[in-house]
């Protein structure tokens, strides 16, 4: 039988509470700060939340998908380095390349959402989703999260501005235990985003008419294919070396 004594659990408490209540806090701001802009993931979460009696669900894989890949990102500043991120993003064929799968996903994601624009009534005793159907579609709203992250160049740019302000805030990130601790803290922040932003949207859905719902779901999907051409217009300043309006 494995016997832990009390000295050996007092060094684990100790080595994980090497971050104070003060950088916790900051890591968890950061975070939050992180996801609560306007962007085509927020808009995403909201057209699924207000979108079906289900949606809340959707809503809040399509926040995990995204929250893992910020964590993808965020491990490329922690564990190797920001010049590092910096020449990646920067690379031209990269750039170009993740700017075109991004531009397609949200494209795909708002055209769609116009074409098909039907609200579920909450007061319907109907399951229109069986289960195999719904957990397709959870594992489908997790992949478009990740995948609007990590293929945005706005993430990596993001993280090549303000993760120098995580490296250089005097955490105690000395070694790979620090750092992950620093990591989990980060994207607690931005859970706490998802849960709070997918159950006012629940709160919210059941006040709303479904003509005001449709209103906001097109609304959604419309800022989602502004983002998809902000990006176009990104990715030509960059090929062309036009001004950028970032």
């Amino acid at each position: 039988m494995l016997c832990i004594n009390k000295e050996t659990v007092a060094v684990a408490v100790a080595c994980v509470f090497v971050i104070n209540i003060e950088d916790i806090l900051f890591l968890m701001i950061l975070g939050f700060s992180l996801a609560a802009p306007l962007g085509p993931v927020n808009m995403e979460m909201i057209k699924q939340v207000l979108k079906s009696k289900f949606g809340y669900i959707f809503g809040i894989f399509t926040g995990l998908g995204a929250l893992t890949g910020d964590f993808l990102v965020a491990s490329f500043v922690l564990f190797l380095s920001i010049e590092f991120l910096k020449d990646f993003v920067e690379n031209f064929y990269v750039f170009i390349i993740l700017s075109c799968i991004n531009i397609g996903i949200l494209l795909f994601i708002g055209i769609n959402a116009i074409k098909n624009n039907e609200i579920e009534n909450l007061d319907s005793t109907e399951n229109n989703l069986e289960l195999d159907n719904r957990l397709f579609g959870i594992l489908k709203q997790y992949i478009i999260g990740l995948i609007i992250v990590i293929t945005s160049p706005w993430s990596y740019f993001w993280w090549a501005s303000f993760g120098g302000i995580l490296i250089n805030s005097g955490l105690p990130l000395f070694d790979i235990g620090d750092r992950l601790i620093a990591i989990f803290f980060f994207l607690t922040g931005i859970l706490v985003w998802i849960l709070l932003l997918t159950y006012s949207l629940r709160l919210s859905r059941k006040f709303a008419s479904d003509k005001i719902l449709k209103l906001i779901i097109k609304g959604s999907a419309y800022l989602i294919i502004a983002f998809a051409i902000l990006i176009t217009y990104e990715t030509i300043a960059f090929i062309f070396n036009f001004p950028s309006l970032r």
